[in-house]
């Protein structure tokens, strides 16, 4: 049974590598076209990825069934996807209409997205790992 599980979670692990991909040519964006193009690359994969976790069968489910002790937690998760979409959508806005001289500003607000994107994931990870290995005796 083990085994099935690790498969399982084996896409939600891949997922979160494109995901890094994504953010790593974001964060490598030189100018203001290739930064809006990533941006808006990342608002549409984040928003898939963030609906996969969250469907019925997905992780957070299985996370729930599994390793019910997690549940304020992910509940907390499910709230940072929400403010993590709406922060995108608003920088891609500013963005969009900002001077030259406002850039500077909003590319800090696309780092600090990203920052807190990964703390976001890597808390996901935790999760996964942490239930594979103990609820799931992956680690046996």
């Amino acid at each position: 049974m083990a085994e099935r599980e690790q498969a399982q979670h084996g896409p939600v692990l891949e997922e979160h590598e494109l995901l890094r991909e994504v953010i790593q040519r974001l964060r490598a964006a030189g100018s203001r076209e290739d930064l809006t193009a990533c941006l808006d690359e990342f608002r549409t994969f984040a928003a898939k990825h963030f609906a996969l976790e969250e469907a019925p069968g997905g992780f957070y489910e299985t996370v729930r069934t599994q390793a019910p002790r997690h549940q304020a937690v992910l509940l907390d998760l499910e709230d940072e996807h929400v403010e993590l979409l709406r922060d995108t959508a608003e920088l891609l806005a500013k963005l969009r209409s900002c001077t030259d001289a406002e850039l500077t500003t909003v590319v800090g607000g696309v780092r600090s997205l990203t920052e807190r994107l990964l703390n976001h994931e890597g808390r996901e990870n935790e999760i996964l790992l942490e239930s594979m290995n103990t609820d799931l005796g992956a680690g046996d």
